[in-house]
């Protein structure tokens, strides 16, 4: 959620770069950075319109002509109703002409799982999800490590199975008796939670929530509302970015993956950030389980005009797919809540640069990063990738039997 005014940046040399040749004023922040601060409750329209303020605001503040914007997380669905708003929609844009560069990061805007589904009522409690989940918060920290092994010794004894089926099973019966009668009235009404679904699972919300001609009739302006933005923001993401591309505007998409969703989604086994589907980030792209690979003899499943290799060096991502592959980076072991610092030099060589870069022309900056030493990305190659092992050979019992398999 940033503007970020223009600084007249030398630009880097055409052809194959190296960031050693673009001089960065702070590697851990985005330069001359503001941050626009909104009230996530909401609606999109009037969020974006208070966005179209600041922005105003911004650019007589520092007498730019021009703003990069960098959106993050819901921060997209916000920027994406500006864009269409003010720039898609607006046959006045052109004159005003003062969007420089836009950067989405972790994008909310093609929905978030873990909103959509208990919303719309597809919920599913299982307990290696739930192990993986935990595996993540609590296997590697002191103060939990105790309690996730306890956890995981009643999973391998699959006596965490009849107790996760109980949560389930109360989950779901909570959901269909409970939800409307006392939740309608206050989360529910808040517009912010609708633009944080897919089309599919909010029309599926829709009829969850508001099935009377009753509560339809009362909820009427928050259905028209939540509408709006389905019916013109979404559906018009990947014109709105194209549109962009060829205007001349700078653009990237950056999508992180590596963690598992918290066990409540209809598909638990989903590629994630730790909160947001890696595929609804980055518009497409094809992603293996979270704890799986494409496949071993898995072929890329778009040929390029670029005529890259769209697959990670993990084989978990295939990003020809995706809707824009030459400008969709993807960061692996970056977690939703992950800071700026990882993605700031990147996000700057976008911005400042004259002409559109992309997923080739930094060698730094490929296609798929890592982070490692948690402070900064790197490539991701075959060698830095690491193993990747589905949650029950990783368990100590797991560990065990998988050598003995080696050793026969």
């Amino acid at each position: 959620d940033f503007a970020c005014d223009e600084n007249g940046v030398p630009n880097p040399d055409t052809g194959k770069k190296d960031k050693s040749d673009y001089e960065l004023k702070n590697s851990n922040s985005y330069e001359n950075c503001y941050r626009f601060v909104y009230d996530w409750r909401y609606d999109m329209l009037t969020i974006a319109g208070q966005l179209d303020e600041y922005i105003d605001y911004v650019m007589s503040l520092t007498g730019s002509e021009k703003v990069a914007l960098v959106a993050m997380s819901m921060g997209n669905a916000v920027t994406m109703t500006y864009l269409y708003e003010y720039y898609y929609a607006d046959e006045d844009y052109k004159q005003r002409n003062h969007i420089d560069s836009v950067i989405f990061v972790a994008g909310a805007m093609n929905g978030v799982g873990c909103c959509e589904d208990p919303f719309s009522g597809n919920i599913k409690v299982d307990s290696t999800s739930l192990m993986r989940f935990m595996a993540e918060l609590m296997r590697d920290n002191p103060d939990t490590k105790a309690i996730y092994y306890l956890l995981e010794g009643l999973y391998v004894m699959g006596a965490l199975d009849p107790l996760v089926e109980y949560v389930d099973n109360l989950t779901q019966e909570l959901f269909a008796h409970g939800f409307n009668d006392s939740v309608t009235d206050t989360i529910a009404t808040i517009p912010g939670f609708y633009a944080l679904m897919s089309s599919e699972r909010y029309k599926e919300t829709i009829a969850y929530l508001f099935n009377t001609p009753e509560k339809q009739e009362k909820y009427s302006e928050l259905i028209r509302k939540s509408d709006y933005y389905h019916d013109n923001v979404q559906t018009n993401g990947i014109n709105i970015i194209q549109s962009l591309l060829d205007d001349g505007i700078n653009a990237a998409i950056i999508a992180e993956y590596g963690y598992s969703f918290m066990p409540l989604t209809s598909d638990n086994d989903r590629m994630t950030d730790g909160t947001i589907a890696t595929d609804r980030e980055s518009f497409g792209a094809t992603c293996a389980e979270v704890d799986g690979t494409l496949g071993e003899n898995y072929k890329q499943a778009k040929v390029c005009t670029c005529g890259g290799n769209h697959v990670s060096a993990d084989n978990q991502i295939d990003a020809s797919t995706c809707a824009f592959p030459d400008i969709t980076w993807f960061g692996k072991y970056l977690r939703h809540t992950s800071e700026d610092k990882y993605i700031a030099e990147l996000a700057n060589l976008v911005i400042y640069s004259d002409e559109q870069i992309t997923v080739w022309d930094y060698e730094e900056y490929p296609q798929f990063l890592i982070n490692l030493d948690g402070n900064s990305v790197v490539p991701l190659t075959t060698e830095n990738a690491g193993e990747t092992v589905p949650y029950e050979e990783t368990t100590i019992m797991g560990s065990i039997i998988k050598k003995l398999r080696a050793i026969a």
